[in-house]
């Protein structure tokens, strides 16, 4: 008969009374598969010999918390709970996955361990994945570890960013805001392993004038006939990764198209030609077709940088996947940062975070985590802040959706014989309070007035909120 769960769960402490209530817990929640560790000292010999995954509970004692510390580094991928009678030291929270109070172990225990089963499969999944897609071509994954997913379109990327890498030709990474390909590239640069430096160009660096910018990219020759090197020097057999490629002028696409197909460049004063070895990575934000469709790319680049090209999903596409993954990472990397305790990530927040569809990607949800971890490690504050972020996020997009000039809605009337104007303005005056939930300021920026004029309005034509309908308009 299979036991519950099916890695082995290992109650550690020197205690004996510590362990006996603990496996108590455990037995009445329905988990009896359990080990006790009477000698916590002996934790990582048992954790050699054993060839199968398993879950540490511990007493949060200042030795097994130290013990716990340094297997850590060892077997960082092993759920570990720590269950406190007492406040916990700020450099043991990296090394932790969860932390009960002792007065609520029981309560919080079984549902604390289900969750860190659940992190430990999402984490056994994930590594089955990556050999799945790479090991039968003996394919090496770990310049990829830094980016944390699990999905298939993500791991795809992943090889044929391999496939791809020792070409000539430069590599352009599509993605949307905050999917990161900053990391990608970074990746990137560590499987081309070159011994020149990686040098990410920022958009505002590309709005310069094309003086200046050459001046920053190519270097310039002094008066004295010295050199002062610009970034190409410095990436000299390195990789340089240049995000936002349609913000580029087509003259300067042109500067660029040049550096790419004849591997050259002319610092300014310089009549000498100067070759380069660098790596060169561009991102982008739309698909190269559609750049080229609406005119923000040169026909010359567009051809050179449509060859290899690897479109990164945005996160609401691979949230099944990703989102508990990324999310026990940024909360991990967050508590650690702002020494608060670890929130147990509770049914209702899970729910509320799978309930958004995340337009700024993988940093807007570090943005929600960090922000929620800053209020305070407390799950219900944590909840509550997320909570927050996501409802005023929302409000923002109705105002957004309904002032777009992309925006397209039907204009009708209920009569054949047109409306006054007098009438029309008082309609599209109900119109915008319903839709903006009678919400002056947001009524107000519907119909690209002031709240003031809207309030004046009001009174001018009459008109009783109390008695505007939907169902009427």
């Amino acid at each position: 008969m299979s036991k519950t769960p099916i890695q082995p769960v290992f109650l550690v402490d020197e205690e004996k009374d510590f362990l006996e209530k603990t496996s108590t817990i455990l037995k009445k929640n329905g988990f009896d598969n359990f080990r006790l560790i009477y000698k916590p000292e002996k934790l990582e010999s048992v954790l050699q010999l054993l060839n199968e995954s398993c879950i540490i509970i511990f007493h949060a004692t200042e030795t097994n918390l130290e013990i716990i510390k340094n297997l850590s580094k060892k077997f960082f991928y092993i759920p570990k709970i720590a269950i406190a009678d007492g406040e916990i030291n700020e450099k043991y929270f990296e090394y932790i996955t969860y932390i009960i109070d002792i007065k609520e172990a029981e309560k919080k225990l079984s549902f604390v361990l289900k969750k860190s089963i659940e992190i430990y499969d999402l984490y056994k999944e994930r590594e089955n994945l990556k050999k799945t897609v790479f090991s039968e071509e003996g394919l090496d994954f770990s310049s990829f570890d830094k980016i944390i997913t699990k999905n298939e379109k993500m791991l795809s990327a992943f090889k044929y960013l391999k496939a791809v890498s020792k070409s000539n030709n430069p590599i352009l990474l599509v993605g949307e805001f905050g999917v990161n390909k900053n990391q990608f590239a970074e990746a990137l640069n560590k499987e081309l392993g070159l011994s020149g430096n990686f040098f990410e160009i920022h958009p505002d660096q590309l709005e310069l004038d094309t003086r200046d910018m050459q001046k920053i990219f190519f270097g310039e020759i002094k008066e004295d006939g010295t050199l002062i090197k610009g970034i190409m020097q410095e990436a000299e057999n390195g990789v340089l990764y240049i995000k936002e490629i349609n913000k580029l002028d087509k003259k300067k696409q042109n500067i660029l198209y040049n550096l790419i197909t004849e591997k050259k460049f002319y610092p300014v004063n310089s009549a000498y030609a100067y070759f380069s070895t660098a790596k060169i990575i561009v991102g982008a934000r739309k698909n190269i077709t559609d750049l080229k469709r609406e005119g923000q790319i040169i026909e010359d680049l567009y051809y050179t940088l449509r060859t290899f090209q690897v479109f990164i999903p945005p996160l609401r596409e691979r949230l099944d996947d990703d989102l508990l993954l990324l999310t026990n990472e940024f909360i991990r990397k967050h508590c650690k940062k702002f020494n608060k305790k670890r929130p147990v990530l509770d049914e209702k927040t899970i729910d509320l975070l799978f309930s958004y569809d995340y337009p700024g990607n993988v940093n807007e949800l570090e943005s929600i985590i960090a922000y929620a971890i800053s209020k305070n490690g407390n799950i219900e504050k944590f909840h509550e802040a997320i909570k927050e972020y996501i409802s005023e996020e929302k409000k923002k997009r109705v105002v957004e959706d309904y002032s777009s000039e992309d925006n397209e809605k039907l204009v009708y009337f209920k009569t054949k014989k047109l409306p006054t104007i007098d009438e029309a303005t008082k309609e599209l005056i109900k119109v915008a309070l319903v839709r903006s939930g009678f919400r002056f300021p947001v009524a107000a920026k519907f119909l690209g007035i002031t709240k003031n004029k809207l309030q004046k309005l009001l009174v001018e034509y009459n008109i009783d909120i109390n008695k505007i309908e939907e169902k009427d308009l």
